[in-house]
């Protein structure tokens, strides 16, 4: 789940428990610390008795009895029955006089508002009979019988309360406003930030972000930069240490390669031309020249690694044909095998079969296998080459009959110096295959074997088909 998810469902969740506990704490209070009587609840009760007073068609000793039982039911209650011009019919309390013109005209300027103030007593009058007779119910109730928090809203019409929710919605929206402002800067700068990290790489390792903030998120910012800027450096680094190294292999190989064709050389003419050498003579010559050949041999492949490595990032793969370009080198390597009495056999298709290739590297690949294949497996007496052409990929199989790779040593025969197997003899550099492992990665294709000892050892490049056009 997204963190802005996340943090919206908190602030809702959160909203809805605040408001559910926020009325079932003011319910609970009211009900715990609001005992009394309110204006409502009095007034309902004060028309509840004079209703049933007028239904009793003015019968004084009902009306006085009704009363009686009104305030046997509620006890802090004093109720008055007065009659036209102030006359005292009946009183629950002690009062016995007449009520004045003036304490008439005072309750009833109090009866728009009816509102208590606390600590004054309340009172409230209550109208029933006819306009030639009519009869009044006075409710007094004392101030300690009232409850001590009361909420009063007077709303004319529902424009009235459109106007007293509006500013309630408002309060209660402002805050996810501000937590919307909040949380997308939040979430823009998060954004900001794993793009910032998604664009950390060899090619372009120093990424800066721009955050001044002294909040969490910046001073994260602030470290990635610190970071990134490191990051930047060690590549610069470790690119440097590389290109050294490559023009260290390149000069060497290039300087030493001369030397080493001028040894063979005199190698050779001191075989050739010694008139009757010692057995012991011509054995030192023949190892001078044997060891420079293999030396000339390894700086060649040293040359070639250079090389390779100096290409890398700049391959130019085009489409070409395989079937034609392996048919080609296949037939470089006839007088070879058959010096040698190795079996050769081909299955290549006849139309052609077309593949993204660098065409230099790809014809080194294929013939750095060829030529594994007949050093290491020259004992099984026969070398096959195969060329498979799949729906979407091209596939070049190079097979050998030879005493095999064990298993264990299949995942590093593809490392750089490794010799492989003891019983693949020959004076292999273990660099070819590792050659071939390069090439296979710039062309976006892949490189495996598969051995069985003694029996079959064979290597398969896979690479991407491409369309063909005339």
């Amino acid at each position: 789940m997204r963190l802005n998810t996340k943090l919206w469902l908190l602030i809702t969740i959160s909203s809805v428990i605040g408001l559910v506990l926020f009325i079932s704490l003011t319910l609970l209070s009211g009900y715990l610390f609001s005992e009394g009587y309110g204006s409502e609840e009095l007034n309902e009760l004060g028309q509840q008795i004079t209703e049933e007073a007028e239904a009793l068609h003015a019968e004084p000793d009902q009306i006085m009895n009704l009363m009686r039982e009104a305030v046997q039911e509620h006890p802090q209650l004093e109720l008055e029955w007065v009659g036209p011009n102030g006359s005292l019919q009946y009183a629950t309390g002690d009062r016995t006089a007449d009520y004045t013109f003036h304490e008439m005209t005072s309750l009833f300027l109090q009866l728009p508002d009816s509102i208590w103030t606390p600590g004054m007593d309340f009172t409230l009058v209550f109208s029933w009979g006819t306009e030639q007779s009519p009869q009044y119910l006075v409710m007094h109730v004392p101030d300690e019988a009232m409850q001590a928090s009361q909420l009063k809203i007077y709303l004319r019409d529902n424009s009235e309360l459109l106007l007293l929710l509006m500013p309630l919605a408002l309060f209660i929206a402002t805050p996810y406003i501000f937590s919307l402002f909040f949380l997308s800067r939040i979430n823009r700068r998060l954004h900001k930030l794993t793009a910032a990290m998604n664009d950390v790489h060899a090619e372009k390792s120093f990424v800066t972000i721009e955050d001044h903030s002294k909040d969490e998120i910046g001073q994260l910012s602030r470290h990635f930069n610190a970071m990134s800027r490191r990051i930047s450096e060690q590549i610069a680094q470790i690119q440097e240490y590389e290109n050294n190294k490559k023009t260290l292999i390149a000069n060497i190989s290039h300087d030493l390669r001369t030397p080493m064709t001028t040894i063979q050389g005199y190698a050779e003419t001191l075989m050739d031309e010694l008139e009757q050498p010692d057995a012991d003579t011509r054995t030192y010559a023949e190892i001078i020249w044997r060891r420079s050949h293999y030396m000339d041999t390894l700086l060649h492949k040293l040359l070639e690694i250079s090389n390779l490595d100096s290409q890398k990032g700049n391959i130019q793969l085009q489409p070409s044909n395989v079937a034609a370009h392996v048919r080609k080198i296949a037939a470089d390597f006839v007088p070879i095998l058959e010096a040698n009495a190795i079996t050769f056999h081909v299955q290549i298709p006849d139309h052609p079969v077309m593949a993204h290739t660098d065409p230099y590297l790809f014809e080194r690949a294929i013939r750095n296998l060829i030529e594994n294949a007949i050093q290491y497996g020259s004992s099984g007496q026969y070398v096959g080459i195969t060329v498979e052409d799949h729906e979407h990929t091209v596939q070049i199989r190079i097979t050998d009959r030879g005493p095999g790779i064990h298993a264990e040593q299949i995942p590093l025969i593809f490392d750089r110096f490794y010799r492989g197997s003891d019983a693949r003899v020959g004076d292999g550099m273990g660099i070819g295959l590792s050659i071939v492992r390069e090439i296979a990665d710039g062309h976006q294709g892949t490189i495996e074997v598969y051995s069985v000892a003694n029996e079959n050892t064979e290597f398969t490049l896979t690479l991407q088909k491409a369309r063909y056009t005339n």
